[in-house]
């Protein structure tokens, strides 16, 4: 009788606990869309600048290592020169402006540790691609405080835009 009790019991259990752990409450769904997936931005702490250059596919920004190129405003005309042969043989292009009739000597860059970076740009900055504005505002993140990724503001002839963070996949 002791064994029917506990064989009762036991088989009563088992059913509580199958049919709780079948009636919990959760309904099945299909995938649920939430965004873009996560975005790293790492930067640079080698030392060395980085200018930003437009995939052979004109969908990202690329980096190109420059070596030892001098101050901010020396880097920044590399960047309006466009990609140098070697760059360009490798399917790089630019997505900013021409430096016909620009000069680039009269780019100012100035930093403020509140406000980060802001370029002052010899040209209009209002109609520039987004990958243009990436090209700038990635360029000079990491350039102005080495080992830091700080928000560029850019300032042209025309409007100021940003304060930006460079988000290279995007």
């Amino acid at each position: 009788m002791i064994r029917a009790r506990t064989a009762s019991a036991a088989a009563a259990a088992a059913l509580a606990g199958g049919l709780l752990l079948s009636g919990c409450g959760i309904k099945p769904t299909g995938v649920v869309d939430s965004g873009d997936a996560a975005l790293v931005t790492v930067p640079d702490v080698s030392g060395s600048p980085v200018l930003y250059f437009v995939s052979p596919d004109g969908d990202r920004l690329l980096p190109y290592p420059t070596g030892s190129i001098g101050d901010t405003s020396h880097l920044l005309v590399a960047l309006l020169a466009g990609p140098n042969p070697a760059a360009r043989a490798s399917g790089m292009t630019t997505a900013l402006p021409t430096l016909d009739g620009i000069n680039p000597d009269t780019a100012v860059i100035e930093y403020s540790p509140t406000d980060g970076v802001t370029a002052r740009l010899p040209f209009a900055v209002g109609r520039l691609s987004e990958l243009g504005r990436r090209q700038v505002v990635c360029t000079l993140a990491s350039a102005v405080v080495p080992g830091s990724l700080s928000q560029v503001t850019l300032a042209g002839t025309d409007t100021t835009l940003g304060p930006a963070r460079c988000e290279i996949g995007r």
